[in-house]
């Protein structure tokens, strides 16, 4: 987890931001069994569920994520593969959210 924080803190997030999304919120289990050591949960906000698709696009092919990912990745992958890894989940605020 330190070198996935760190990856995030160092690279993800402004890239996340060149590439038109906001960052709202990250999160790690409190319990270890849910995953405390090894699961980074976040919120980030997109125009529409097309426009996130088009930004995460623009992300994973940009030159300067792909070095940093490779670099933090020099003693393996940092995340779980398919189907356990990253996960993207798309939606939509209630009427009564506090976040819209």
């Amino acid at each position: 987890m330190p070198e996935l924080h760190a990856r995030f803190t160092n690279h993800t997030c402004k890239l996340f931001e060149k590439h038109g999304m906001t960052n709202l919120c990250y999160w790690t289990p409190i319990d270890a069994e849910q995953g405390h050591n090894n699961k980074l949960i976040y919120i980030l906000a997109h125009k529409s569920k097309e426009a996130g698709l088009a930004s995460f696009g623009a992300f994973r092919a940009d030159p300067v994520w792909i070095a940093a990912k490779g670099e933090s990745e020099k003693n393996g992958s940092l995340t779980v593969p398919q189907p356990e890894g990253v996960k993207s989940v798309y939606m939509k605020p209630v009427d009564f959210s506090k976040i819209k």
